[in-house]
């Protein structure tokens, strides 16, 4: 029983880490309220070796225990009350690395090769200058990704607007003229 409950005080103190200090070490972007999809959440936290374990029912129970005040769910989003990373949409990126990385489904690896990569307008399409970041990422939608690189230098010159997050950088549209990849 001891044990039990530190566990959930360490997954508790792990979820606070990940949601109000640095998402996007787990490659995750959250939305303009500080939102995270609990799925995603659930899966940035599978590829922490020792909490493969952790299910949907041991979040609730640091939901239901003594840190529920740190956090807020709404449906199947949740955020922390205290963040301390700042998401800004409004400035882009004045240094941009001249080649980020994103994984891709195989399946639409063709389409985005031909008309480019694009989002919606309440999500972000995440790149890192870390191919193994962006496999990682990747690998949350399909086990087997695409790896594309994404020349920045001259995605600038055409439009698409690079907003840094953390070690990540997010877009909502990058032309296929600016991507590369098999």
């Amino acid at each position: 029983r001891r044990t039990h409950q530190f566990k959930v005080q360490d997954l508790g103190r792990l979820l606070f880490y990940i949601l109000a200090h640095r998402p996007d070490e787990f490659g995750l972007v959250p939305d303009l309220d500080g939102f995270v999809r609990v799925k995603e959440v659930l899966q940035a936290i599978h590829e922490e070796g020792p909490w493969r374990f952790v299910r949907q029912s041991h979040l609730n129970e640091v939901l239901l225990g003594k840190d529920r005040s740190l956090f807020e769910t709404d449906v199947n989003r949740i955020r922390a009350l205290t963040r301390k990373w700042h998401l800004d949409l409004h400035t882009p990126a004045t240094s941009v690395p001249p080649l980020l990385y994103i994984a891709v489904r195989k399946r639409a690896h063709p389409v985005v090769m031909e008309k480019g990569l694009s989002s919606d307008q309440d999500r972000y399409l995440v790149l890192s200058s870390d191919k193994n970041t962006a496999l990682k990422i990747g690998k949350r939608r399909d086990q087997r990704p695409v790896l594309l690189e994404v020349m920045t230098g001259k995605g600038e010159k055409q439009g698409p607007l690079f907003y840094p997050f953390g070690d990540l950088f997010v877009s909502h549209h990058i032309p296929a003229r600016c991507i590369a990849g098999p």
